[in-house]
């Protein structure tokens, strides 16, 4: 699940854009976060889960207390690889504020040296042009809840509320 973690971590990361659906992210969590569960009964998965979840309680609480954190996660990977050695680990962890400065203004290039076209990432939160927000303005005039000025869930839902006329606020009109 850690690919869903980060695409979550992105989602939190963009703020309020992250939720929109033309940003892709909400789309791509939701396509990529049904792919463990796919196969088998929805049934039977809650039950193996369970059974997991006992094994690995009693396995902790025969253990040594021990903090595991995906940072813990991603060294291991690059100790085991050889990519580093143990007192790198500590060094960048010490380190990261530092390096994170280095790395932000370089952050968009490193990101398009991968060469993602805007019709591949399907965002337009990371295009490729940087403009942003004529795109979101675009993609909201294109969806269909938007199609009907001002669209069906105004005279239903909320007109009335607007105009006044609404259990106590009856004749009181908004100041919207």
């Amino acid at each position: 699940m850690v690919t869903a973690d980060g695409i979550e971590e992105c989602r939190k990361a963009c703020g309020g854009h992250g939720y929109l659906s033309c940003s892709g992210l909400p789309e791509l969590f939701t396509s990529y976060l049904q792919s463990p569960t796919v196969e088998g009964d929805n049934h039977m998965l809650p039950q193996q889960v369970i059974r997991v979840l006992l094994k690995l309680v009693q396995a902790v609480q025969q253990q040594p207390q021990q903090q595991n954190t995906n940072l813990d996660k991603i060294w291991e990977i690059f100790l085991v690889d050889g990519y580093m050695r143990l007192e790198h680990a500590s060094w960048i962890e010490l380190n990261v504020l530092q390096y994170l400065s280095i790395v932000r203004p370089n952050a968009v290039a490193l990101v398009d040296a991968r060469d993602f076209s805007d019709f591949r990432l399907k965002s337009v939160l990371g295009r490729y042009d940087g403009n942003v927000y004529p795109y979101i303005m675009e993609a909201a005039q294109k969806d269909p809840l938007n199609a009907v000025e001002p669209g069906p869930p105004y005279e239903v839902a909320l007109k009335r509320l607007v105009k006044g006329g609404v259990g106590v606020y009856s004749g009181t009109a908004s100041r919207l």
